[in-house]
């Protein structure tokens, strides 16, 4: 008797199945994700989160092999490429290391193609079209840091719809608020002198709503909402929400997080709690300095700040220490424009105190 055949289709659902299989089995098996019970997890979806949680432990390295693993596995989908890209952008985000843009630009774009062939099909489905705008939405994000401000509006606007669309082919997914909410704060934020408008208005705090949804109910963002509220608050103005926020939430997913707390230190500043703000900046040094995604940038914005709140604590010789390190490096990044403020103002700041010396 002849052995029954397995058509050739039917194996390479088995190898993808036994692929996923094995990365899993590879895997810190003690790490403790936080999977919401509301959503159905698939295996490639347990890839993701331990990618998330490898990202949220600054393990960038191992979290790239695994979102690495899931475009292996799923490649005529965009959220592989999405994750990939996010994990670069939060390696840059943290560290202001951007020699990673490049590869970030790569997959962001990726995934936007693959989408935009998935709508254009008539096929793509909630999830497709959830990764696409996410990832419009990001690159938006991306451009508007980087001083393209028209690029950022339309990826903005653009991200907002297809996203738009997505829910209502899937309500249950909260995790598409945080794309939502973050458009809203951030286009209310750069377009203040034109609120007086009915297109715009100040939508701020419907954008802080919206992420704070995902923060109890998203399943794979409820991280990374935590972590958008930190920024928010901060270019909010509402410093005490901020540290509230980091102390009784954020916190949690990563006390050394060195993106929280640079913003938790310039937080403690505008409150004046100048010792509270120099312990923020001495642990996010320290864990620059012993990173493999080290950037001088990263040890200069920290060195100004640690100088700038040991001065005010009357520590002048560690503050002049600090101060003159900072200004050394500075010079190394005058060509810099995500530097160019902190430059800036470092300089200001050596004036000031020089000033008043005389």
């Amino acid at each position: 008797m002849l052995a029954k055949t397995i058509p050739s289709s039917k194996l390479w659902v088995m190898a993808k199945k036994i692929a996923v299989f094995l990365i899993i089995l590879s895997l810190n098996a003690a790490a403790q994700l936080q999977f919401n019970p509301n959503y159905d997890y698939d295996p490639l979806d347990s890839l993701l989160m331990r990618g998330i949680d490898k990202v949220y432990g600054e393990n960038f390295d191992e979290a790239l092999a695994i979102f690495d693993s899931v475009v292996a596995i799923d490649p005529e989908s965009p959220r592989g490429y999405f994750f990939v890209a996010a994990c670069y952008n939060n390696l840059m985000g943290d560290y202001r290391n951007f020699k990673y843009e490049p590869l970030f630009v790569e997959h962001i774009d990726r995934a936007i193609k693959i989408g935009e062939a998935r709508e254009s099909s008539g096929k793509a489905t909630a999830e497709d079209l959830f990764y696409y705008g996410g990832a419009v939405g990001y690159r938006g994000i991306f451009r508007s840091f980087r001083g393209d401000w028209i690029g950022a509006f339309k990826d903005g606007l653009r991200g907002r719809g297809i996203l738009n669309n997505s829910f209502k082919a899937d309500t249950v997914n909260k995790d598409i608020y945080l794309g939502l909410g973050t458009y809203d704060y951030w286009r209310s934020a750069k377009t203040k002198l034109l609120w007086w408008t009915p297109f715009f208005g100040d939508n701020r705090q419907k954008g802080i709503d919206e992420i704070k949804i995902v923060t109890s109910d998203g399943k794979f963002a409820a991280g990374e909402a935590n972590y958008a509220l930190i920024r928010i608050y901060y270019d909010y103005g509402k410093y005490d929400s901020l540290i509230n926020h980091w102390q009784n939430k954020a916190k949690k997913l990563n006390p050394d997080d060195p993106f929280s707390l640079y913003w938790v230190g310039l937080g403690y500043i505008k409150l004046n709690k100048y010792d509270e703000a120099l312990k923020s900046f001495e642990t996010v040094l320290k864990v620059y300095l012993g990173s493999p995604y080290y950037d001088q940038a990263g040890e200069m914005e920290c060195r100004y700040y640690m100088g700038y709140c040991q001065h005010y604590l009357g520590d002048r010789e560690s503050s002049a220490r600090n101060l003159e390190i900072a200004r050394r490096m500075s010079l190394k990044l005058a060509d810099r424009k995500d530097m160019e403020d902190t430059i800036n103002s470092l300089n200001a700041f050596l004036k000031e105190i020089q000033h008043n010396k005389k």
